[in-house]
């Protein structure tokens, strides 16, 4: 078998009917699979269980398997299919012995998959987290008992830093006017103006 999709991850609506949705990706087993359930009020994704919320049948070494929710769908609500294959090497090729092209081809599969998963991952990753621009370097954000109740901002030399909220100065706004609700840091060199405002 190869690997001729370049595709790891499937997004679709199972709907009121409950239809087979086809698996438009290779994998090795069913077990591979995460399937994640999405509500349509944005909520926070649900992962499911085989064979309680969903089967998987056909065959997925050649892209030819499908997924059937076992539940009616809500109304927009859709699932989410990825592949996490395991990163294992499990086929030995004894010294002196025949070269299976099979067993080869099995490994083969296994890093090309693997490859798509990571690049899928990385795409994913880049799209959700704060980035500096190309030939740019940034420190790393403080320690999480760090930024506990601070506010984050970046220094003179545009690093990440996290300061408490009583490092900022606060002044009074005038009636209905949007004004500067902090407007300085207290008891250090650096200066903030403007920043945050607030409707008075």
């Amino acid at each position: 078998m190869t690997v001729e999709t370049t595709s790891s991850e499937h997004w679709y609506y199972p709907g009121a009917g409950s239809l087979p949705e086809a698996i438009p990706f290779s994998f090795a087993s069913a077990d591979e699979l995460l399937v994640w359930r999405w509500p349509a009020d944005g909520s926070a994704p649900v992962l499911l269980v085989r064979d309680i919320d969903y089967t998987i049948t056909g065959d997925g070494p050649s892209a030819a398997a499908k997924i059937t929710a076992r539940t009616d769908g809500a109304p927009m609500e859709h699932w989410q299919l990825l592949r996490e294959s395991e990163i294992a090497q499990h086929r030995p090729f004894a010294p002196h012995s025949p070269f299976p092209a099979r067993s080869v081809e099995t490994a083969l599969d296994l890093l090309t998959r693997v490859a798509q998963e990571q690049r899928r991952d990385q795409a994913e990753l880049g799209g959700r987290a704060v980035r500096v621009q190309r030939g740019e370097t940034i420190n790393e954000l403080p320690l999480r008992a760090d930024r506990i109740d601070r506010l984050f901002y970046f220094d003179a030399y545009g690093e990440p830093q996290a300061l408490p909220f009583s490092s900022f100065v606060t002044t009074p706004a005038s009636a209905g006017t949007f004004d500067g609700g902090f407007h300085g840091i207290a008891g250090s060199g650096d200066t903030y103006d403007g920043g945050y405002n607030g409707l008075a």
